[in-house]
Parts: C-alpha cells; structure tokens; sequence
C-alpha cells in the first residue's frame, strides 16, 4: 500500500492550479496554488488559468478574515464564476 499511497499524496502536494481574479472590476491577478502554498502574481497569458473570478474588495477581506469561506462567497455569487465552476469549488476548498 505504501508506494500507492505516496505516488497520490505526490499527486495533490504536486498540484498547480490558477485563477485569475478581478477586483473591483480593475485590478487583475492570478491566483495560483503551486506545492499547497498560495501565490498572488501579475497576470500571465501564457499560463493556463481554470476559472476566472471577478468580486468586489470587501468579499476578499471578508475570506481573508474568516467571515465567510471562498466556497460560501462562490456559492453566494459574491465571486462570480466564469469558466469552471467545479474547478473553481475545488480552489475554493483547498482554503477551508
């Protein structure tokens, strides 16, 4: 059991998922997992993005400070979902 069980850990520790966010309907970055450690990064064309979110700065203070979790916010539609919305639950989750 232990090779398979380390070749799925390997599997989700090794995940790099992005989504692009705007805020307040200006500011654009890219939110990205990369190893379980959240990076907010510039745009990146070239970088293949899951889902776009677009909000309001209030909502992601609100998630920031445990008001209410991002899948509560997407559930809500106080973050808007454009593209993949299971994509963007998945996100979402790896925060709870």
């Amino acid at each position: 059991h232990y090779p398979l069980r380390r070749q799925r850990q390997m599997c989700i520790r090794d995940r790099d998922m992005t989504v692009r966010l705007t805020l307040d309907n200006s500011q654009v970055y890219d939110l990205r997992i990369i190893n379980n450690i959240l990076r907010v990064t510039w745009p990146d064309d070239e970088r293949t993005v899951m889902s776009e979110w677009s909000t309001e700065r209030a909502t992601l203070i609100g998630a920031l400070t445990n008001e209410f979790t991002l899948a509560q916010a997407i559930e809500k539609r106080a973050i808007r979902v454009l593209g993949n919305t299971q994509g963007s639950q998945e996100f979402a989750s790896l925060f709870e």
